[in-house]
């Protein structure tokens, strides 16, 4: 190769511990270039030149940083052959100035506080930043720039509930934020509850998405409160609720015991659907009166009543007995 190019190459190189950035013209998608050549591959050429670049093949930087030229951080690859091996997580708190510059020309800041994204979105509209073949989640991004420190699995979701927001401010991560930006705490006056504003079942029950072992399950929010204020998940017992309100997760309300404690706290609150309350009842508490009544003159015996109320005779000898519909005096 033309020394001259080789002292050029070296003029616009600027070393770190780590990488070897450019300091040259950079294209517009934030490559390094130079003679109409990639800086990166310019760099491969200087250090490998008893191994050429053969046809089809790219060269690819491991640290995923698109202006370093260390060829310790380069490796050869095809365009469409990326294997996983290859495809190193991203590291978001090393972000090359590049995808920083990007990541700022793509914001349209809002009077009501959103940075909508103006950029590109994932098929689950979440807002993503493709740069060197590398997907950056926009999000991540922005906590990363506000000194945020994530894991590589934490999810990241805006408490504005604008899918384009990238605002930090209006960012959350990991499990235990995510609950809680989910939570609103009324004041001890008021109940003292912690209201769950996400998404409850059809019972009222808070939903809340947990990711255990890299696997995302659907777990009740008033569980998880007490998995996450205690430490433990019981699994063969329930968590019930003092103050019977299903959407509350403050782990005072809430106290741990069987399938049968939890029944007999509904009985004893006067919850359960007994009587003509529940779902199979055929009978009113004014026809059981009644039954009772016309069995005490005599004159109608359990079978004559049973014909006449539509249900079994054992039925009948049961509410006379008083054995079933005991609250109904």
């Amino acid at each position: 190769m033309d020394q001259k190019i080789v002292d050029k190459f070296w003029k616009r190189v600027e070393k770190t511990d780590t990488c070897w950035n450019w300091t040259g013209e950079i294209t517009y998608d934030g490559i390094g270039i130079m003679q109409k050549k990639r800086a990166h591959r310019l760099s491969w050429e200087i250090h490998n030149p008893n191994q050429p670049i053969p046809k089809g093949k790219i060269v690819r930087t491991s640290c995923h940083n698109p202006i370093c030229v260390n060829p310790e951080h380069l490796y050869l690859s095809t365009p469409k052959e990326i294997t996983r091996a290859d495809k190193k997580p991203i590291d978001y708190s090393r972000l090359p100035e590049p995808v920083v510059a990007h990541f700022y020309s793509h914001i349209e800041k809002n009077p009501n506080g959103c940075w909508n994204w103006t950029g590109s979105f994932t098929k689950t509209e979440a807002p993503l930043m493709n740069r060197l073949g590398d997907k950056y989640m926009s999000r991540r991004v922005a906590l990363s720039l506000s000194g945020k420190v994530m894991e590589s699995d934490d999810q990241v979701i805006p408490i504005c509930q604008n899918n384009a927001c990238v605002n930090p401010d209006h960012l959350v991560c990991g499990e235990k934020e995510r609950f809680f930006a989910n939570v609103y705490k009324l004041e001890e006056k008021n109940g003292g509850c912690w209201v769950w504003n996400g998404l409850q079942n059809a019972r009222m029950y808070g939903v809340f998405s947990a990711t255990s072992n890299g696997k995302t399950t659907n777990i009740l929010a008033h569980r998880y409160s007490w998995y996450l204020h205690t430490g433990f998940m019981p699994k063969a017992l329930v968590v019930c609720h003092k103050c019977d309100h299903p959407y509350c997760v403050n782990p005072d309300h809430l106290f741990i015991g069987t399938k049968k404690d939890n029944s007999q706290d509904m009985v004893n609150k006067g919850r359960s659907a007994r009587g003509e309350r529940a779902r199979t009842a055929k009978l009113t508490e004014q026809q059981v009166r009644e039954i009772r009544e016309l069995y005490d003159t005599k004159q109608y015996d359990t079978v004559q009543l049973s014909k006449i109320y539509g249900v079994a005779r054992s039925v009948i000898s049961r509410i006379v007995n008083r054995l079933i519909w005991k609250h109904v005096v």
